[in-house]
């Protein structure tokens, strides 16, 4: 889909599709979501997730935006050591270095 063409989705469609893709990433790493709450929705979309583990973000950035190298400087170095390694996996699987 195009950045246009994105752009030109009702905000309710962009949220269901953000949701409906932040719950398939979370179960690719084995997380079951108990609740997937919209924190903000700008050039990125942010959910709060509840697992029976705890809470965290998750973040979904909007392509052509940000590379891995921006997205890893602006946020993973602030986290804990454990999510640091689910994120960077996270980076491995899905970006790819060319």
């Amino acid at each position: 889909m195009t950045a246009s063409a994105w752009d030109s989705l009702s905000l309710r469609v962009q949220l269901r599709r953000l949701r409906r893709l932040g719950r398939t990433a979370l179960t690719s790493f084995g997380v079951q979501d108990t609740g997937l709450t919209l924190l903000r929705h700008e050039a990125n979309t942010t959910f709060r997730v509840e697992t029976v583990a705890g809470r965290f973000l998750l973040r979904i950035n909007r392509p052509n935006v940000h590379t891995p190298e921006t997205i890893e400087s602006e946020v993973w170095k602030r986290l804990p050591p454990e999510l640091a390694a689910i994120a960077k996996e996270f980076q491995r699987k899905f970006f790819p270095k060319v």
